[in-house]
């Protein structure tokens, strides 16, 4: 039996900076092809500039006694002088003109895939970015918010879809394995004529 995952990331330079996986297989065949954040998209975006643009005082780095920051540093100060170099270098700032309106900043990208099929993804830029932001415990708890919302959007849609399945058995008489591989123009058609 396969097994179905979503997965949130963040990207820079289309290098993977963190990530979240959660089971795709909890919610209904409906409710997991379907997905549409589209009206998340720009709370997502502004939350993640607000924590890679935070200033080094307002991020947490230390996790039961650990801290990420040094730690990530130390291992840097292993390597030979030129690859240090390029591990400390700051991206540059860039711009873009889009729908005429002049995005600067660093670019990075963020991405919700079911398996390895593309829901979303979204360029986004940052101004005063600051590299510290990626070693703090701030990136991934805002992950982990920005996936907390989807999977109770995801939990709203699939209790919706629960309740037209029951009525599609309950009213048209159709076993649940007809409904699940119902058309969603037919399926859309037999709920009017249902609640009509």
């Amino acid at each position: 039996m396969s097994e179905n995952n979503f997965k949130f990331g963040l990207y820079q330079n289309e290098k993977l900076i963190a990530e979240k996986i959660f089971s795709a297989d909890d919610f209904n065949p409906n409710t997991r092809y379907s997905v549409n954040i589209k009206s998340m998209i720009p709370s997502i975006v502004s939350n993640l500039q607000g924590v890679l643009s935070s200033r080094d005082k307002a991020l947490e780095f230390e996790y039961f006694g650990y801290n990420f920051l040094i730690y990530h540093n130390k291992q840097i100060s292993l390597y030979p002088k030129e690859i240090k170099d390029e591990l400390r270098r700051t991206p540059k700032e860039s711009e873009q003109y889009i729908n005429g309106k002049k995005l600067t900043g660093v670019r990075f990208k963020f991405g919700l895939y079911i398996n390895e099929n593309t829901i979303v993804e979204r360029f986004f830029y940052v101004n005063n970015y600051n590299p510290n932001s990626l070693q703090s415990i701030n990136i991934y708890t805002i992950i982990e918010y920005i996936v907390y919302d989807i999977k109770e959007m995801l939990i709203k849609i699939d209790q919706k879809h629960l309740w037209e399945d029951n009525d599609l058995i309950n009213k048209c008489n159709l076993p649940i394995h007809v409904i699940r591989e119902l058309h969603p123009k037919r399926r859309e058609e037999l709920l009017r004529r249902i609640y009509k």
